[in-house]
């Protein structure tokens, strides 16, 4: 999806395409979006906004993102929250990275991995 000047300017990525103004409640408007397109595709995937966060957060780690750094960009109480919500998304070989570079971390080694959006 390509960005309108209006949309990049305004620092808001779902405003109105009739008065530009950004959706006051992104989430009941994903709701209604949702519905209409069911309506016409009733084979559709349903999804909630919530579940980008998800999809965000496992893709990140699958990307040999850092968990600690995710679990602060999410907002997690501590990166036992994160571990237990997404860990399990990843195979044995992706999990095993994740906790190598969780000792790296903790031995003092600098890690590569993405920066949070």
């Amino acid at each position: 999806m390509r960005l309108s000047r209006s949309r990049a300017a305004s620092g808001f990525l779902y405003t109105s395409g009739t008065t530009g103004k950004p959706f006051a409640n992104f989430s009941s408007n994903h709701a209604q979006i949702i519905r209409r397109i069911l309506r016409d595709n009733p084979l559709f995937r349903r999804f909630g906004v919530h579940d980008l966060r998800h999809a965000f957060a496992v893709r990140w780690l699958k990307a040999g993102g850092n968990i600690y750094r995710l679990s602060r960009h999410l907002g997690h109480s501590s990166v036992k929250v994160t571990e237990q919500n997404y860990l399990g998304f990843l195979t044995v070989e992706e999990q095993e990275r994740v906790q190598f570079q969780a000792e790296q971390i903790f031995a003092g080694v600098p890690t590569n991995s993405p920066t949070a959006a």
